[in-house]
């Protein structure tokens, strides 16, 4: 029975159209005739077993075997040092290598969640296929939560994407009937409607692009209020390295500090390649 429903999941799935996005977004990274191999590697993931242990530590574990989700921390590692076990020996298993589950989470196959921590992801690019976080607990500090969501919200990522593709969709598709590849004609679609003097548009940034944030926190606790301060540091902080975030500064001017935030805005430098009008004039 599942093997005679894989064709209806395949045309009901769209996968030829997720196909098409993934292989656009990878060739920058690998030669046309290794897009096969590449997408191969992640297909053929061995992502292991993974042990839950007590608090204290105690004799008493839980194996399982990670698909779905997988656990990040740990695996680097795990890549400096043997990982050639047997597999038969069920207390021996390695997890599986920190390479291998940042490609095999970038594809649009298993694993769909990893768990890990502010440290254990800083650096990393998880931003492919993911537009979905969750805050376990909260962060201490704004600079953390910048780092935890900074993950996924990345140039050329799934957060701009979906909204491009609904903006431009109809005409990429009319325009692919000729064999071109419609990530092809949307992206060129999109540099030529919605580039502008920033250099953000449209792949940092576009019209309702957002992170889908999950906190988890009961209603009315004092994290619901931690959270919303710890946003309202971040915006001061990437103002001060003059890239606010474009969420949080829509979001908190509006809750009485107008002024400051004017104020603050006045005083970051203009990062952009291009302004519109210089901010400021300088004397000579």
């Amino acid at each position: 029975m599942a093997i005679r429903n894989r064709p209806a999941a395949v045309r009901d799935g769209g996968l030829e159209s997720v196909l098409d996005e993934h292989f656009w977004l990878v060739q920058g990274q690998v030669d046309a005739a290794e897009l096969l191999d590449e997408l191969g590697l992640a297909l053929h993931a061995s992502l292991g077993w993974f042990t839950f242990r007590g608090i204290p530590a105690s004799a008493n574990t839980i194996r399982l075997r990670c698909h779905a989700a997988v656990p990040f921390s740990g695996t680097e590692k795990a890549d400096a040092e043997t990982t050639d076990r047997a597999l038969s020996n069920f207390e021996e298993d390695a997890p599986p290598r920190a390479e291998g589950l940042r490609r095999e989470f970038n594809t649009l196959f298993w694993p769909h969640v990893h768990a890990t921590t502010s440290i254990g992801q800083e650096g990393l690019d998880f931003h492919s296929w993911c537009r979905r976080i969750v805050h376990w607990d909260l962060p201490s500090n704004p600079v953390d939560l910048e780092q935890r969501e900074g993950r996924i919200s990345r140039y050329g990522g799934l957060l701009v994407r979906r909204p491009l593709g609904l903006a431009v969709g109809k005409d990429a598709v009319a325009a692919s009937r000729s064999g071109r590849s419609p990530w092809d004609a949307a992206a060129a679609l999109g540099e030529e409607r919605f580039c502008n003097d920033t250099g953000l548009s449209p792949w940092w940034t576009f019209e309702n692009a957002g992170i889908d944030r999950h906190v988890l926190a009961l209603s009315k606790s004092r994290d619901i209020a931690r959270f919303d301060h710890l946003q309202r540091q971040r915006l001061l902080y990437r103002l001060a390295l003059g890239q606010p975030n474009q969420e949080d500064l829509v979001n908190h001017p509006a809750r009485g500090s107008e002024k400051k935030i004017a104020a603050l805005s006045a005083l970051a430098l203009d990062l952009r390649p291009m302004a519109a009008e210089p901010t400021h004039k300088f004397r000579v």
